[in-house]
């Protein structure tokens, strides 16, 4: 069992700005700081860390752009949603 990570890991704003390039947005989001995060919000800590993909990389196994990724996620569910407004 291996845990692995795709490689160039994204802050909060890539995300969001991905989603709101394709259309997916909410005015209610808002960025907050991580102490009130889990002051207020989460019952259980975060972390923040970075994970490698050296050693899966190392066994010759290559994976796909964390961002890339995410814009093809991204992609599939906007012509799900789009088909089944069809």
């Amino acid at each position: 069992v291996y845990n692995v990570v795709n490689p160039s890991p994204m802050s909060t704003a890539m995300i969001v700005n991905i989603l709101k390039h394709n259309g997916i947005n909410n005015p209610k989001w808002k960025y907050i700081e991580l102490d009130e995060l889990l002051a207020n919000h989460t019952k259980t800590g975060r972390s923040n860390c970075v994970l490698s993909s050296d050693y899966i990389k190392s066994l010759g196994f290559e994976l796909p752009n964390t961002e890339h990724s995410l814009v093809r996620c991204v992609n599939a569910i906007k012509d799900e949603l789009h088909e089944e407004n069809i």
